[in-house]
């Protein structure tokens, strides 16, 4: 790995800390599942899962990268948004499935649009979210 290329993940790694930091309300519940406020931005998709991996947000170490159906899930098509407080409208998030039939692409969802689809994971233009289970 290329030092720019550390810094960058170092960077990324920081900038979630501050805002988590920042923010009186760490996690949100919904559909049985704990979302950290926690946000990756710019990432590729192996770096998306690594973050979450390393996420140690409230003390668990169990956090990952949600599942297309599990980001649909938190949007409310009627009202036409999110139903977690903190999603950034204009961004597209990164899923931890893999479109089947071509596993260099992964499925993306625009929480702000309810739009899904899916791209190369190469790409390092999406924002992650964490999600856990509630125990």
């Amino acid at each position: 790995m290329n030092v720019e290329k550390e810094l960058k993940e170092i960077k990324i790694k920081l900038e979630a800390v501050e805002k988590s930091l920042q923010k009186d309300e760490k996690f949100e519940e919904c559909n049985g599942l704990m979302w950290s406020n926690s946000i990756g931005e710019d990432l590729d998709w192996a770096q998306a899962r690594q973050f979450a991996k390393d996420c140690r947000d409230g003390g668990f170490d169990d956090w990952r990268v949600p599942t297309i159906s599990e980001l649909q899930n938190v949007f409310d098509y009627e009202k036409g948004e999110s139903k977690i407080k903190g999603w950034i409208a204009a961004t597209y998030y990164w899923s931890a499935t893999t479109r089947s039939g071509s596993t260099q692409n992964a499925w993306v969802r625009g929480q702000g649009s309810g739009y899904t689809y899916s791209n190369t994971k190469t790409l390092t233009e999406y924002a992650v979210r964490f999600v856990r289970p509630l125990k």
